[in-house]
């Protein structure tokens, strides 16, 4: 067996967005923004050789959170003579698994990504303050999720990969640009608007060949 590993690099601007319990990142000075939480599920990786598929992981569920280190990183042991060519894995928690209900690990619902039986698991978390917010306080928080059609918010993303060692970039910036925080500054339950913002956030992820 041999490991590849895979780095995953939440990036505003170009520059890593690193997060401490009590030091939010500063992501722009000039407008006021700042991310204090940041985490998300990738699940589901699989590995393939042009169109076959190579690989599988078991139980695939990972925590990101941008403020601990080590989640960040994601080590895979795969047969020693496997090729392949690129990645596919889900942004967030797919709907057999939620069915399943409470379940351990980087799923245990003392992560903070739980909503209830009823809504499931939150795929993705961003929270922050910016001068364009309406809200008082001027914060924004986005809980993306939701696992009942119409409104099954889980992300496919498929992504090119040229050596053992994966940087997966993801460009916030992006994302907060095109969320809109000066109109859109909420979005705590699943619904059309949490569909929409998971589409975008599938668009943000890259590799770096």
């Amino acid at each position: 067996m041999k490991s590849v590993n895979l780095e995953v690099l939440p990036l505003y601007k170009e520059k890593p967005v690193t997060i401490s319990e009590d030091k939010p990142f500063v992501a722009d000075e000039q407008q006021g923004l700042e991310i204090s939480k940041l985490k998300f599920y990738l699940s589901h990786f699989e590995f393939y050789r042009d169109d076959k598929l190579v690989f599988s992981e078991e139980n695939s569920y990972h925590l990101i959170d941008a403020s601990d280190e080590r989640s960040m990183k994601i080590m895979f042991s795969i047969p020693e003579n496997l090729k392949f060519n690129h990645i596919k894995f889900y942004l967030g928690i797919d709907r057999k698994t939620n069915n399943e209900g409470i379940h351990g690990g980087d799923l245990d619902p003392t992560k903070g990504m739980y909503w209830a039986w009823q809504t499931g698991y939150i795929n993705f978390k961003l929270e922050g303050k910016s001068s364009l917010s309406p809200d008082r306080n001027h914060e924004f928080r986005f809980h993306l999720g939701g696992y009942f059609d119409p409104f099954y918010a889980i992300q496919e993303i498929s992504l090119p990969v040229s050596s053992d060692n994966i940087l997966l970039n993801i460009d916030l910036d992006q994302f907060i640009l095109k969320a809109n925080l000066a109109e859109r500054n909420s979005i705590m339950i699943p619904g059309k608007e949490a569909v929409a913002l998971s589409g975008i956030l599938s668009t943000i992820f890259r590799t770096e060949r």
